[in-house]
């Protein structure tokens, strides 16, 4: 069973921002599989390093979508990927410092709640502006 599921409603409304989503969960999962599974160190670092930084990727591409849409939330959206970038370098230093499964089974849990909320709120939000204004992928 996934620690976390993608689920058609899910969708933004554009074909890159929902694979992105898609494969952050993919990453969640495999994160925390590895956690449950006690992989070793090595599987557990690169599992993390990569999650790190496909969120930071994603965030970078959604808010680039976002200022040449001219999307009014703007702001408060990229506030709220700032907000995301403080608490994930907190993990990331404790990961650094050695404390490595503690960091990847917060980062994991820190990850599913706060995506998913994102997703269904503020994400699904600018999902409305694609369509309202005739700028939807699939």
């Amino acid at each position: 069973m996934a620690f976390v599921d993608w689920y058609p409603n899910y969708s933004v409304h554009n074909a890159l921002m929902d694979r992105h989503h898609q494969e952050l969960f993919q990453a969640i999962n495999q994160l925390r599989e590895g956690v449950l599974e006690g992989n070793a160190e090595d599987a557990l670092d690169r599992s993390f390093v990569f999650l790190d930084d496909y969120v930071e990727k994603h965030l970078k591409v959604e808010e680039d979508l976002l200022k040449e849409i001219g999307y009014p939330g703007f702001s408060e959206h990229k506030e709220q990927h700032d907000q995301l970038r403080e608490q994930i370098e907190i993990y990331r230093k404790l990961f650094q410092s050695g404390k490595k499964l503690e960091a990847a089974n917060l980062m994991a849990f820190l990850l599913k709640t706060w995506l998913v909320s994102h997703i269904l709120t503020i994400d699904r939000q600018y999902g409305r502006y694609l369509v309202d204004h005739g700028l939807e992928t699939h």
